[in-house]
């Protein structure tokens, strides 16, 4: 009855090993583009929006800001440079 149990064991643990092996080989199908790419994904605003909210919830952590602080996440021309619209 061990030698069954022992068995089960080893064929759940190889199973384990090989859906791990699998996924991490479709991850890398999948993001083979970007992660051996030079360019970012999305545009140049999204980087800054993306260190405002970084920055924000760093200051919530520190309890410098409350969560429900507005004025800190809007967006104002201070924070925003962009290029004029082209015809």
């Amino acid at each position: 009855m061990s030698n069954q149990k022992n068995a089960d064991k080893k064929m759940e643990i190889i199973l384990i090993i090989f859906a791990l092996i699998t996924i991490a080989f479709l991850e890398y199908i999948f993001f083979a583009k970007v992660l051996f790419n030079d360019k970012l994904i999305g545009e140049t605003n999204d980087s800054r929006l993306n260190n405002l909210l970084v920055e924000h919830w760093y200051h919530v952590f520190c309890g410098q800001e409350s969560f429900r602080d507005r004025k800190s996440t809007r967006l104002n021309s201070s924070h925003f440079v962009g290029k004029p619209a082209s015809r």
